[in-house]
Order: C-alpha cells, then structure tokens, then sequence
C-alpha cells in the first residue's frame, strides 16, 4: 500500500467510526448495554486491525527509479513523508503575540512534503 491509499483508509475508517458511534452510543443509552458495547468492540477491533495490516504493508519498487548509491533500476520504493524543515515564520510571530503559549500546542517548525526512498539491494535511504 501506498501513503495514499493508506490515507483513503483511514477516511474510511473515519468515516465508519463517525456513522458507528452514534447508533451504539443509542443503543447503549436505551437499555441495550450489551448489544452497544459489542458494536463498539467489533468495530474498535476491526479498525486496529486495518490499521495494523497497512502499516505491515511495503511499498512496491519503482521500475524507473534507479538508487544513486549501487546505480540497481528496479529495486528502490518511495513513500511520501512530511519532514521538518526549519522555523516557520508565522508561527514564531504567533510564539511572541500569545507570550509563548502557541508553541506548546504547535512547536516551531515547519513541515514540508518529501519523497523518502529505499534501496532494496544495497539498503541505503535518501529523501528527495
């Protein structure tokens, strides 16, 4: 699986979860204790269980990338990552109008999108 259909998976998840709570929460609050919780057990179950299966999952090879280190074509993935990549201005200006406050909920840096690359033949890993 690939980061974006580990994203349309967690939407569907979600999703379900958001459709899910409010039939067990009515069920739980009309008397039916135990129908409710183990609607919300299966599911909660069900979700950890997805969650688990997509982070096993590995990516496919590229045929067209070609590592720089061992120059082998078809043996290097790549995944989208979200990297830190330094001070991000509106936040440190945030930082001196809130006297601080906002850098414990936010932190100061920024993060951009990159790619991050494997080598399944000489094992080495880059971003780019």
């Amino acid at each position: 699986m690939n980061a974006k259909s580990n994203f349309h998976l967690g939407c569907l998840v979600a999703i379900a979860w958001l459709l899910t709570l409010p039939v067990a929460l009515g069920l739980i609050f009309s008397g039916n204790y135990e129908v409710g919780f183990s609607f919300l057990l299966v599911f909660f179950l069900g979700a950890v269980i997805i969650g688990i299966v997509s982070g096993l999952a590995k990516p496919n090879a590229n045929e067209a990338l070609i590592c720089p280190h061992c120059q082998t074509k078809g043996k290097v993935s790549a995944v989208s990552i979200m990297k830190k990549a330094g001070i991000s201005g509106g936040k440190a200006t945030a930082a001196v109008l809130t006297g601080g406050l906002s850098v414990l909920a936010t932190g100061l840096s920024r993060k951009e999108k990159a790619t991050q690359a494997h080598c399944s033949n000489c094992g080495s890993t880059w971003i780019y």
